[in-house]
């Protein structure tokens, strides 16, 4: 009784709907593009209420421009960073176009010009190249709703989330590099259900082909803790918890979740060797290890052990786009 019920589930409407959401975020992410500044370092209040650098990107304006964690902003643009936090909104306001700073640094105040361009290589790694990935990604989802008309697949359904809510971290990407909120929270939340849906898409997949080689109760675990990141970033100052251990906390989540999800897939590749689909999760795993690897040992691991990572995200998170592509590739070959 229950597979009739589902069976009776429309997934292309759906997918029509999860759509429509995503590219209604489309405009305020080219707003938040064009009119934001980006320097590559992550300001926030400290314990003593004063704007204090606690990231810098490597390679990065910031860093180029002699800026170091710890160092205090004292004025952006002229105007004192107290005043403006006490005018709601001006803070945010100048920090979307930073022309200058005076900034303290073991009691010493210096002014500095940022000099901040448009067209740049962080322009290029996290407005163009996401962008493109996301029309990529629309692309591919045309071809996938064309091939499951007909069969009205749950596997298709998570495969669209899975693309859009991939192609919507990585978009909006840009906007939490520059500290925007909104983008902060869908980053995260997205971010954190990238490998959850990957994995829930390789259960519905296989299972529709009549193997199912773990218990789909894993999901009631895997799917909160992107809940409870998400809530955990938007609480974290009202629970007085630092900006480096709710990223410490989210890297490790994503870690472990990763990790999850290699195992039941090697699990499936050593139980179902004998198959059909053995060839299919075989290449699941080269896929899995050339795009993952790169992410996990220079940004994940060494940023959890070590404190800092080798290269920046912005770097490493495009190996992470052979996944989504091969799925699609595999599910509209099948």
């Amino acid at each position: 009784y229950k597979d009739v019920k589902l069976m009776r589930v429309n997934y292309n409407k759906l997918s029509l709907i999860i759509i429509l959401l995503s590219l209604s975020l489309v405009p305020y992410i080219i707003y938040v593009n064009l009119h934001s500044s980006y320097l590559g370092m992550t300001m926030q209040f400290n314990e003593k209420n004063e704007y204090q650098v606690f990231e810098i990107e490597k390679g990065s304006l910031a860093q180029s421009l002699g800026f170091k964690k710890g160092d205090v902003i004292l004025e952006i643009n002229g105007k004192s960073v107290e005043k403006l936090r006490a005018d709601d909104g001006k803070l945010a306001d100048e920090l979307s176009d930073v022309k200058s700073m005076i900034v303290e640094r073991d009691g010493e105040i210096g002014f500095v010009e940022t000099g901040y361009e448009l067209v740049s290589y962080e322009s290029l790694f996290l407005f163009i190249i996401p962008m493109m990935f996301y029309l990529l990604s629309l692309f591919c989802v045309y071809f996938i709703i064309k091939s499951n008309k007909r069969l009205n697949s749950a596997s298709a359904f998570i495969l669209i989330v899975f693309l859009l809510v991939t192609s919507t971290a990585y978009s909006c990407s840009v906007g939490s590099a520059k500290g925007d909120s909104l983008s902060i929270y869908i980053t995260m939340i997205t971010f954190q259900f990238v490998p959850v849906l990957y994995l829930h898409y390789i259960y519905q997949y296989f299972k529709e082909k009549g193997k199912e080689f773990f218990n789909n109760k894993i999901f009631l675990f895997l799917y909160p803790v992107g809940l409870l990141n998400l809530l955990l970033e938007i609480s974290g100052d009202n629970l007085q918890i630092s900006y480096s251990s709710i990223k410490l906390f989210n890297l490790v989540s994503f870690l472990v979740v990763t990790i999850i999800a290699f195992a039941l897939i090697i699990y499936g590749v050593i139980k179902n060797k004998a198959s059909e689909q053995a060839y299919f999760l075989r290449i699941l795993v080269i896929t899995n290890f050339v795009a993952f690897i790169p992410f996990l040992i220079f940004y994940v691991i060494p940023y959890v052990f070590i404190g800092d990572y080798i290269f920046p995200a912005m770097f490493v998170v495009p190996f992470l786009l052979i996944i989504p592509f091969s799925l699609v590739y595999q599910f509209i070959a099948t």
